[in-house]
């Protein structure tokens, strides 16, 4: 089933599945069908105790490292001492199913009563019988990414007429608020393809409306401008993903119309722009540095305790976790690295002098593609809470 299938579900149904899958390369659906998983777990259990009722295991720890499937079984055979279903996610479990397959084909022909385990995947080989067990007896919801322009076939349709646009104006009415199509198409095309960012930015609309129910193009021109500002805030958070066309695209978005500043002015000097972008790009880097060591030091908790160790916002909490996932602590050696040659670069210290447009776009395919992209296959270990 797609995922808006599955949100029309009754929460009884979706806790009456044995397995839950979530495939797809659309992160921002996995997570709210989690969310959504979570609520519908804390529903049935006494007042107050309704975190006691979910566990969330990484599914791969670390590099060479698969959470153990005993660990997560075991804590699907424990009664919740507060009632209602007992709720297990296992986030990143392509490597976890991949180890474990046999067992975890076992255990839907004979789960534990009262109690879902929910599977955060990329991908699912729709051939495998354990694919095909979750089908019969839990749930697969298909979690892939929209399409961000008009299908091919068809007669000649208005950019506006897409997959990504419809989402966004399903989203408005969602808060109660109407917004137009040709005004969520300049949202969409400010965002680029995500949704987490789409999400917040139509958030925010919605509150600046106010009592009306329709978000005024004048807000959206606002916002769009404003924008410009956040563009430095865009790009970090794209090297956070190692989303290298996004991080480009901000880049130059700032470099051509130039960064806005708090008071409004518009500031154009490229090298000025360049020390602005490096500074954030370096705290964000720390800010994951700091992540990886709380895990790697054992740190328990959930994402929001993470952020605190790292000191991030509770409000980023979830992206800083997929961030801490995506890098290692080798990875960021090298990339604090790779900012610094960038600004000795601009200074004009090192043997050659790039202009700031070179200088951070060979800094930002080190960061986005570097040859620590790569994980090592996993091996079975013991789980950490991350």
């Amino acid at each position: 089933m797609n995922v808006d299938a599955f949100r029309r579900l009754p929460a009884a149904r979706k806790l009456a599945a044995p397995i839950v899958a979530l495939v797809g390369d659309e992160r921002f659906f996995r997570a709210e069908a989690v969310d959504e998983l979570k609520a519908a777990a804390a529903g049935g259990a006494a007042a107050g105790a309704s975190g006691a009722n979910v566990v969330e295991i990484e599914g791969s720890p670390g590099p060479r490292k698969v959470a153990d499937l005993g660990a997560a079984l075991d804590e699907l055979a424990t009664p919740s001492l507060f009632g209602g279903q007992r709720l297990v996610v296992v986030r990143e479990a392509d490597a976890f199913v991949a180890a474990h397959r046999e067992r975890l084909e076992a255990y839907i022909h004979a789960p534990a009563p009262r109690a879902t385990l929910v599977l955060d995947l990329d991908a699912l080989a729709k051939n495998l019988r354990l694919t095909k067990a979750i089908e019969a007896k839990g749930l697969l919801v298909e979690c892939r990414r929209l399409y961000e322009t008009p299908p091919p076939w068809g007669p000649p349709r208005a950019p506006w007429e897409s997959e990504l646009v419809d989402w966004t104006v399903r989203r408005a009415a969602e808060r109660g608020k109407r917004l137009g199509r040709e005004d969520a198409y300049r949202l969409v095309s400010l965002a680029g393809n995500d949704l987490f960012e789409i999400a917040s930015t139509v958030e925010k609309l919605a509150l600046a409306a106010g009592e009306r129910p329709d978000i005024p193009p004048d807000e959206v021109e606002r916002l769009t401008a404003r924008a410009r500002r956040d563009d430095v805030f865009t790009l970090a958070d794209a090297v956070g993903r190692r989303d290298l066309a996004k991080a480009l695209a901000a880049l130059d978005s700032l470099l051509t119309w130039g960064y806005v500043d708090r008071d409004g002015g518009v500031l154009r000097d490229e090298g000025r722009i360049a020390a602005i972008v490096l500074g954030r790009l370096r705290r964000k880097l720390e800010e994951i540095e700091r992540g990886i060591a709380f895990v790697e030091a054992g740190g328990r908790g959930d994402d929001r305790a993470l952020a605190a160790a790292a000191g991030a916002h509770p409000a980023f909490a979830r992206r800083l976790a997929d961030e801490v996932r995506t890098f290692r602590a080798e990875d960021l050696e090298a990339c604090l690295g790779a900012i610094a040659e960038a600004d000795l670069a601009l200074k004009g210290v090192t043997a050659q002098r790039f202009p700031a447009r070179l200088a951070l776009e060979r800094a930002l395919v080190r960061l986005c593609r570097g040859r620590e992209t790569r994980r090592p296959a996993p091996q079975a270990v013991p789980p950490r809470d991350y």
